[in-house]
């Protein structure tokens, strides 16, 4: 699981507790995604970490449609 939010502690709060509740590993990094090309250096991040977006769930109060690896990134930053 990858996630990423702007407040540091928040965000390792909620890693450790989902790692601790689900039995999972999650990876977190602490981005602003709200300006022009946020989302770029997330995208970086990420593959520099080697991951693998399979399925993406934005819960940011905005989002496009459609399956993520599908879509255009350009398209998101309007």
């Amino acid at each position: 699981m990858i996630l990423t939010a702007r407040r540091e502690a928040d965000l390792n709060a909620l890693k450790e507790e989902l790692e601790a509740a689900h039995k999972i590993n999650a990876t977190a990094f602490t981005l602003d995604l709200g300006g022009p090309g946020g989302a770029d250096p997330l995208a970086q991040a990420v593959s520099k970490a080697g991951l693998k977006v399979d399925i993406l769930i934005n819960n940011a109060g905005f989002g496009g449609l459609g399956r993520h690896v599908e879509r255009d990134l350009a398209e998101g930053r309007r």
